[in-house]
């Protein structure tokens, strides 16, 4: 069976909800923003890492995706295409791109695609093919591309990436709430935090940060849930990193959960997003440690009083 190159062009500020959209058919998405390849990490740890200019579009987002050449395959991108076009919002450039990748080729279209990403000083995303090589103290999450691979909006990844770099100890124990893949469950685990666990309310994201779980060799517990209060495990620490209205409505629950001096990572917020939700937390009783911006996008952690 051939597979159909399905190649759309956007913006930033579109392709997070259409990598949404297409990732409800379960083709796997590569997502590749002009903007990484100037993309800094806070002036400290200078580009991303090993991404090669030919492989990005001049400006805006270029998202991937493959299709199987057969009658569902077609229904399914038209099907997608239809739900595209009657997004409200901007998706300019707003173009389509298509080409045929014959089946003996698909693993090797599906794989050049995926190169590791430094995330924070000492943490590298990387695809489970690739033999990283680990310098120093690094530690690398390995991943298997099922759904996107975190180029489109990741700067909220590297917030949450960096704060636990810089914050996690071997004493903490860590909910990493929304966890999605698992990454950050993951980074946290690797840290040394002396107990890890992950939730989400979608099964599915159960089931793949379970996977990754294994891959990555670590002890992380990954349940369904959606409260905090239910959850028989007692954090030091608590990541969230998921979106604005669902942190606000999560503060007060955190609060509850954490004992005095407890940390509370978070992003998925912009800036703007990120001045309220830090107000919101003062209000809440808890100091803020660091606020830190990135791209347009802010991270945050606060401890409780």
């Amino acid at each position: 069976m051939n597979y159909q190159e399905c190649t759309y062009y956007t913006n930033v500020e579109a392709a997070d909800i259409i990598v949404a959209f297409i990732n409800e058919y379960n083709f796997g998405v590569i997502i590749e923003d002009s903007s990484d390849l100037t993309r800094e990490f806070e002036d400290r740890f200078g580009e991303i890492y090993q991404l090669n200019a030919a492989d990005y579009p001049e400006t805006g987002v270029r998202i991937k995706f493959y299709v199987p050449e057969n009658e569902d395959g077609r229904e399914q991108l038209a099907q997608l295409q239809q739900q595209i076009t009657t997004l409200p919002l901007d998706r300019t450039p707003d173009r389509w791109e298509f080409s045929e990748v014959a089946d003996t080729d698909w693993d090797q279209y599906w794989k050049d695609d995926y190169q590791p990403i430094q995330l924070s000083q000492r943490v590298v995303v990387s695809p489970t093919w690739i033999e990283y090589p680990i310098t120093n103290d690094e530690i690398v999450v390995n991943i298997d591309p099922k759904m996107a691979f975190g180029t489109g909006s990741h700067e909220t990844t590297q917030l949450c990436a960096q704060l636990l770099d810089d914050y996690v100890t071997q004493q903490d124990q860590v909910i990493d709430i929304g966890t999605g893949t698992g990454i950050l469950a993951i980074i946290a685990k690797k840290l040394g935090a002396q107990a890890v666990m992950a939730t989400d309310l979608d099964q599915v994201a159960v089931d793949t940060a379970q996977e990754n779980m294994h891959i990555n060799n670590v002890e992380v517990a990954v349940l369904k849930a959606d409260k905090l209060a239910a959850i028989a495990f007692e954090p030091t620490m608590i990541v969230a990193n998921i979106v604005y209205d669902v942190i606000s409505l999560l503060i007060p629950q955190v609060y509850e959960k954490l004992p005095v001096g407890g940390s509370f990572i978070t992003s998925g917020l912009n800036e703007e997003q990120g001045e309220a939700i830090a107000e919101q937390l003062l209000n809440q009783g808890f100091e803020i440690v660091e606020h830190r911006l990135l791209n347009g996008w802010a991270g945050i952690i606060a401890e409780k009083n």
